[in-house]
């Protein structure tokens, strides 16, 4: 096998206490620290009576962009598709287009050519609470990928 030479051409993130990589930058730069207790705007009005004390003080560290806000219609998710669609995924379709327009390339050039967008995905938390609310029901939501480790980047 011949080996090829790999080159990063551009990038994007979505990190904790950065919303993109010139504020991470910036972050590391400063020295800062992204570590801070869980953002109030995290608990819901209907569980903050039932969060453990110990809890609403833990520190970790948070994205700050709202995963709420996210552009379905730009991406072509149709609305069905969109209550399925894991956090991650949706964040993922973002950073991904912002990596493609920071190496300058137009993603819509690169149908049907040899492109690859390597990925990685840490929890199933999405998943796992649409089961527990009876929300993740029927055939649609078995075969989603947008709630599947390995699928993460198979959207078009």
């Amino acid at each position: 096998m011949k080996e090829e030479p790999i080159v990063i051409i551009g990038m994007a993130g979505r990190l904790p206490g950065s919303n993109n990589l010139k504020e991470f930058w910036k972050l590391l730069i400063n020295k800062g620290d992204a570590i801070s207790k869980v953002p109030d705007w995290r608990w819901t009005e209907e569980h903050t009576h039932k969060i453990n004390p110990r809890l609403r003080n833990m520190k970790a560290g948070f994205l700050k962009c709202p995963v709420d806000e996210f552009d379905a219609k730009f991406f072509r998710l149709n609305p069905k598709e969109m209550e399925y669609t894991d956090p991650q995924q949706r964040l993922l379709l973002e950073v991904s287009w912002e990596a493609l327009e920071d190496a300058g390339i137009d993603p819509h050039s690169l149908h049907g050519t040899q492109t690859g967008i390597f990925t990685g995905t840490w929890t199933h938390d999405y998943n796992d609470l649409m089961k527990k609310t009876g929300f993740a029901e029927g055939e649609f939501f078995r075969s989603y990928m947008g709630n599947a480790y390995g699928a993460t980047a198979g959207r078009e």
